[in-house]
């Protein structure tokens, strides 16, 4: 307890050492997700490597595990898993909100949790190819082992779930264009939503992290499609309720 978190520099290879620094272009750590439940706070956080990917120049996440605090975030358990919980397209866990302190979390004491990833073994920051779909139940959160994957529909309508996150199947497909960093429960409308961006090209085509498009150079405006998603179930079905094609803020950030 009380350990502060590096986010970079040589510190970091500490957490991330199995990266090393023969690959680590900018060595960092970033924030995956956090949740608070019944008191406890989690916070997923991953290795992180900007721009290693020669087909996309995407940012990839490395090993991720879960920290914990007792506080209210004042100090952190920075062991409270292994550093390699979550790797390879499980690498990015992004926790379900149930609203403060988990307070419209369901009654059965399930945690969801969704991975974005790609179709191989990746997590990207930006524009991997679908979603995944974890769960687990809240006083086993820092148990790998317990996490169960969604497996596809049975033929009586329930969700199929197993241990082993290699078959797992997503839940959301959109190739080259998912980038999804909070999924909220609403209680007023009693379903799952979601933002879901990606930097595209005017054409509409998926587009590489700072590259130039056909109005812009590198460092220009990053043109982003952000689009809202809604389902009545952490598994879907999912609808589109609004998108934007080339969102941005009054600033001229996206």
């Amino acid at each position: 307890m009380g350990s502060a978190i590096p986010i970079q520099g040589k510190e970091v290879l500490e957490f991330c050492e199995q990266w090393g620094p023969s690959n680590m272009s900018i060595p960092n750590i970033k924030s995956s997700s956090v949740i608070s439940i019944d008191g406890i706070m989690y916070w997923a956080i991953s290795c992180f490597n900007y721009g290693d990917d020669d087909d996309f120049n995407r940012q990839r996440y490395g090993p991720a595990w879960i920290i914990s605090s007792e506080d209210n975030g004042a100090t952190w358990n920075l062991n409270a898993t292994a550093k390699n919980m979550f790797e390879g397209r499980l690498a990015a866990p992004r926790f379900v909100q149930y609203g403060r302190d988990y307070e419209d979390g369901p009654s059965e004491g399930w945690v969801y949790v969704y991975f974005p990833c790609t179709y191989g073994s990746s997590a990207f920051f930006e524009n991997n190819d679908m979603m995944l779909l974890g769960r687990v139940q809240k006083d086993q959160l820092l148990n790998r082992t317990s996490y169960e994957f969604y497996n596809g529909m049975q033929p009586d309508g329930e969700p199929a779930w197993t241990l082993d996150d290699s078959i797992a199947v997503p839940v959301w497909n959109f190739p080259l264009m998912t980038s999804v960093q909070q999924i909220n429960f609403h209680n007023k409308t009693d379903r799952f939503i979601f933002g879901n961006w990606a930097w595209i090209s005017y054409d509409g085509h998926p587009r590489p992290d700072h590259s130039p498009d056909e109005r812009n150079g590198r460092t220009g405006h990053q043109r982003t499609q952000l689009s809202l998603i809604e389902a009545p179930n952490p598994w879907g079905p999912f609808s589109v309720f609004y998108t934007d094609d080339d969102w941005e803020m009054d600033d001229g950030s996206s």
